[in-house]
């Protein structure tokens, strides 16, 4: 699969709905934490349409996982190698940097 283009949008109206419920949510939640700590949400109305929803949910983060790069646990390498990497390149640019300097300073300190 190949990406030409993404194109977004922005809606402020609902990007200011979506942060007006999302403080609404978060209200709810810290003063009555004891109604989303069900586990009966599933069987409530519609409870066939929710599985159905689970499961593809479920199965299409599954699909992601496949792939070595979007795993969590590579992030860590990835980190490593790119610390090494940017480790040896400091470390050579400041060899090679103290080397002309050197150089320069041992060639001007001949001349006085």
């Amino acid at each position: 699969m190949k990406i030409d283009k993404i194109i977004g949008i922005e809606n402020k109206e609902f990007k200011k709905s979506f942060e007006v419920r999302g403080k609404q949510i978060y209200g709810q939640h810290k003063d009555t934490p004891n109604l989303f700590k069900k586990e009966d949400w599933i069987e409530q109305s519609e409870s066939e349409l929710r599985k159905s929803m689970t499961q593809y949910l479920g199965d299409y983060i599954s699909k992601f996982r496949k792939f070595g790069w979007n795993h969590g646990s590579n992030v860590i390498y990835l980190f490593i190698y790119l610390f090494i990497y940017l480790f040896i390149y400091l470390f050579i640019y400041l060899f090679i940097y103290l080397f002309i300097y050197l150089f320069i300073h041992s060639f001007y300190s001949t001349l006085l």
